[in-house]
């Protein structure tokens, strides 16, 4: 845990801890092991990102869609990875795991029930948590650039018994390493602000929804959190700005009464004979 600490956040360490415990609380109950080496671990690491870069601004985030249309392709499976984890917000498991059957143009629905096994490319698995297993709504500009990029997947005959969406040319779905490198690489050439990773996207999404003002509870529930106070926590920082600019409408909402009611005591008494 010291040597992952020197190059993660705090964050990452603990929950690398966490599943190391659980594989060795596993093995004890198994009889594989008879010593918790885990118990007396302590947790290491920066202290990782400011929460405010770790999304685009709404500058950077139209740029970087516009750059990522310029080449739908399904030999560049990350760049429609990227368009779909911009326009819904899902997780980078939740968009690899998503098949053609899980898409509803005629409903403008997305449906995610299942996500892919990233660290072994294995095959599909339970999603993060009950509340993840979700259906959302997607823009029909979504659905337009799918079409356009089945059409090439088609072209190119890939071996694809499961009908994922994104499986690559060489019959595997990318890797998360694979579509931050891809994303790293957008970023510079657009001029980005600042460079996130691919879960970025996630939060890029999410930040766009608060200050266009859509509830946090419907974002939640479009996140698959398991509850919208783990949305809260994460969004604090924008929720408090929020706050400030609808403490400063509220006040000039007050004051313009105040006017209106000057207003109306200063209008002239007109007398009927």
């Amino acid at each position: 845990m010291n040597e992952y600490g020197k190059t993660h956040s705090i964050a990452s360490s603990k929950k690398v801890n966490t599943q190391i415990k659980a594989c060795v609380h596993d093995a004890m109950d198994d009889g594989a092991i008879q010593l918790d080496f885990t118990k007396k671990s302590k947790i290491t690491g920066h202290a990782g990102k400011d929460s405010s870069m770790k999304f685009l601004d709404a500058n950077d985030m139209t740029n970087l869609i516009k750059y990522l249309k310029l080449d739908i392709n399904a030999r560049h499976v990350t760049k429609m990875m990227g368009i779909v984890a911009l326009y819904t917000g899902a997780r980078f498991a939740e968009i690899a795991g998503l098949t053609w059957k899980d898409i509803s143009p005629d409903f403008g629905t997305i449906s995610i029930n299942k996500a892919w096994n990233t660290l072994d490319n294995s095959g599909f698995k339970e999603t993060k948590n009950e509340q993840s297993k979700r259906i959302i709504r997607a823009n029909p500009e979504l659905f337009a650039l799918l079409a356009q990029y089945r059409d090439t997947q088609k072209f190119l005959h890939i071996n694809n018994p499961l009908d994922l969406i994104f499986m690559g040319p060489n019959g595997k779905v990318p890797s998360s390493n694979a579509a931050n490198n891809m994303l790293h690489t957008a970023l510079r050439n657009i001029n980005a602000s600042k460079d996130i990773t691919f879960h970025g996207l996630r939060h890029t999404h999410a930040s766009y929804l608060i200050y266009k003002g859509v509830s946090i509870y419907y974002i939640s529930q479009r996140l698959g959190h398991a509850n919208y106070t783990i949305t809260m926590n994460i969004y604090s920082h924008m929720l408090h700005e929020m706050e400030s600019a609808e403490n400063s409408k509220l006040v000039a909402a007050l004051n313009d009464l105040n006017g209106a009611q000057q207003h109306i005591a200063e209008r002239p008494v007109q007398r009927h004979l």
